[in-house]
């Protein structure tokens, strides 16, 4: 009878905590700000003009991809390259990158978050 107790508090804690559910699909850049670690699903577009990021692909992630997000961009992290034209969903976990400023006045790091990508599907 303990271990069945157990069993469905663990359930139910997991179902509110939202171990069952599917990751949101996230369409803004800004919505990956502190959310290190989480499984995210990300929808945009393969940049056309580059932005200035800073880079730290995780191992075994050996393709950059520059992507806008809404009005922003981020940098996804995949294990081959994504040639899609137009409209991409992509899975993965949200990592954080900081860095020193290239501006000497600038005492504070900065942060990015990217995503390191392990599925995506190309969109019409």
């Amino acid at each position: 009878m303990g271990r069945l107790r157990f069993l469905l508090v663990s359930a139910a804690w997991c179902v509110s905590a939202g171990c069952a559910s599917a990751p949101a699909v996230v369409r803004e850049g800004s919505a990956l700000w502190g959310r290190v670690g989480a499984r995210v699903v990300v929808e945009g577009a393969v940049a056309r003009e580059i932005w200035q990021h800073m880079m730290a692909p995780p191992r075994g992630y050996g393709h950059e991809t520059y992507f806008d997000m809404g009005k922003q961009q981020i940098v996804i992290y995949s294990k081959g390259p994504i040639a899609c034209e137009g409209r991409v969903r992509a899975s993965g976990t949200v990592v954080k990158i900081e860095g020193s400023s290239k501006d000497p006045r600038r005492k504070e790091a900065c942060t990015e978050y990217h995503v390191a990508v392990d599925s995506w599907e190309c969109l019409k």
